[in-house]
């Protein structure tokens, strides 16, 4: 499927559950075979977690994302003085300048972090408000032009043929603009 002009693999980073690491709070992990597949397309996975890359550890206390005088927060949720947005949006960014390389994003859905548009955000009194994206994902997304992607998204054999064509479509552009 991939037309590759240069020996350089397309490069997609993936949220690390989604590979089968055990980094989400509560220790467990969320393997996709979907994404799996993809190493057999000459796509290089870069594996990514950001709540593990801000130093949290594993298991950790749940977060979730919290709207503060219109503003989105990631928040903990038995401890809201737990405040990981500020450390969430600089990785995002650091993450952008250390691989730079990268032509799309696979997003663990529903995540504080990496939801793509289901992550459900929270009034201060936890009353569940509207669906937004997760801190990290949403500075990826509105700093970059590549393909963004769940993995629910992923499954449906429609969607992913669109992601990956977007995915070769970047690649391309970048190639040649390089």
């Amino acid at each position: 499927m991939f037309n590759l002009i240069s020996n350089k693999p397309i490069t997609v980073a993936v949220s690390s559950c989604l590979l089968g690491e055990r980094v989400r709070y509560d220790g467990e992990e969320k393997f996709s075979m979907d994404i799996e597949q993809l190493r057999k397309m000459d796509i290089e996975l870069v594996s990514i977690c950001p709540e593990v890359g801000i130093g949290l550890g594993v298991p950790r206390p749940p977060v979730q994302v919290v709207s503060v005088v219109d503003q989105l927060k990631v928040l903990g949720v038995n401890n809201p003085e737990q405040d990981i947005t500020v450390a969430l949006i600089d990785y995002a960014r650091k993450i952008l300048h250390q691989y730079p390389d990268v032509c799309g994003y696979i997003f663990k859905s529903r995540s504080p972090s990496c939801g793509v548009s289901d992550t459900p955000v929270f009034s201060l009194q936890g009353k569940e408000l509207v669906k937004s994206s997760g801190l990290f994902a949403k500075t990826i997304i509105e700093h970059t032009k590549f393909p963004v992607v769940d993995e629910n998204c992923l499954s449906a054999p429609e969607c992913r043929a669109r992601f990956l064509q977007a995915v070769n479509r970047y690649y391309k552009n970048k190639e040649l603009n390089t």
